[in-house]
């Protein structure tokens, strides 16, 4: 993954909102839109490909991913997630760039529809879903952070 030291975390999270927003189907989204919409340079091909945004600290980035498997489609996806750069990381000190709550009501905003969320046996919150039209977008939480948002994932969804 390369590293790109002007955007920032908001900024790469709002490009990947406006890529959701603009993208109608899942099947128009290609290695070409994702890297017109974000805007860095990705490394990768037409079917898998990622870009790295190291935070100042240089120990953790968040990363952005596609995968299209034509045979396999439910294999495809595009993610942003909040990673560790370094192993020396106090993983109960995450940043918090990107808020749960900000993209809870973009993703409404957009017209999608809310789908029960996923929750483990004692109730905490493992993952929110939304849907529409062929669009699966997944935003898990930090466990440590419940209002900060760990990753989000684009799938294809039903057809």
């Amino acid at each position: 993954m390369n590293a790109n030291i002007e955007m920032t975390p908001a900024d790469l999270g709002h490009h990947f909102l406006s890529m959701i927003k603009s993208t109608q189907n899942f099947n128009d989204l290609s290695a070409d839109s994702i890297q017109h919409a974000i805007g860095p340079t990705f490394e990768g091909d037409e079917k898998s490909g990622s870009y790295a945004l190291k935070l100042p600290d240089g120990k953790w980035q968040y990363g952005i991913t596609y995968n299209f498997d034509k045979k396999f489609e439910e294999y495809s996806n595009v993610t942003i997630e909040l990673i560790k750069a370094t192993n020396s990381v106090d993983e109960n000190n995450l940043p918090c760039d990107l808020v749960l709550d900000e993209y809870d009501r973009a993703l409404k905003a957009m017209g999608f529809s809310t789908r029960p969320g996923t929750h483990n046996e004692i109730g905490g919150l493992l993952a929110l879903h939304y849907t529409r039209k062929n669009m699966h977008v997944q935003i898990v939480p930090q466990r440590q952070n419940p209002t900060c948002v760990k990753a989000i994932s684009i799938q294809k969804f039903g057809e």
